[in-house]
């Protein structure tokens, strides 16, 4: 692995349901890079990125994410190798009953933040950076889609992390607030932080030009539109 490449995947087989979906699959991300995935629902873009940040145990191949090989990684150390990663999910998966602020600080309090002080200053940084400045006492079932997916960002950015894997993080929201998401994702890129994203959505991909790489037929391979 290279010194500028966030994640080397070599030779990997990715499982669904103990039932092999993706093949040797090989494919490097430098720093900073920007990638899409994309293929029909079931080709495993899921499994790949669920694989990657170990939700999903590889069992053939090597996975290395930051120079660390996630098959040697004990499951005491998953927390580190999240740190480092940045998870977005469609379905958002964040606490009903906790408001904006809470849900986000209930991600910093599980991965070692502990200054009551530097917790409230980071927390208000990210909202201000997400646009929900004003939205920190709001609840998740008070906030539109757009607004839930921002706080989800929020929450993955967090720590800084060198990659953020967004599964579909545009898939229920409508044109005009699915490209704000997008551009918030490309906005981070700038700073250095690689993306991983799985979309559907062609009209962005087409409108903000990326790496492509498609899932079809028990293979990851580049591709263009």
């Amino acid at each position: 692995m290279s010194d500028n490449q966030i994640l080397n995947i070599e030779d990997a087989t990715i499982f669904h349901h103990f039932k092999t979906i993706l093949n040797n699959v090989n494919f490097q991300l430098s720093i900073g890079e920007f990638v899409y995935i994309i293929g029909e629902t079931g080709s495993g873009k899921s499994s790949l990125l669920r694989t990657i940040y170990s939700d999903i145990p590889l069992k053939m191949g090597k996975i290395i994410v930051d120079g660390q090989d996630i098959s040697k990684i004990k499951r005491n150390q998953l927390p580190y190798l999240r740190r480092k990663i940045g998870i977005i999910f469609q379905d958002f998966q964040l606490f009903q009953d906790r408001n904006a602020y809470e849900n986000i600080k209930f991600v910093m309090t599980s991965t070692g933040w502990s200054d009551e002080k530097k917790i409230d200053n980071r927390i208000t940084q990210l909202l201000e950076k997400v646009g929900l400045e004003n939205k920190k006492n709001s609840y998740p079932f008070e906030l539109s889609g757009g607004e839930q997916q921002r706080l989800v960002i929020a929450r993955a950015i967090v720590n800084n992390p060198k990659l953020i894997i967004a599964d579909e993080p545009t898939g229920n929201l409508d044109p005009l607030v699915a490209e704000k998401i997008l551009k918030l994702l490309l906005d981070i890129n700038k700073s250095g932080t690689s993306v991983i994203m799985t979309t559907h959505n062609y009209n962005l991909i087409r409108k903000y030009r990326k790496r492509i790489l498609k899932c079809e037929n028990g293979y990851l391979k580049e591709a263009t539109i």
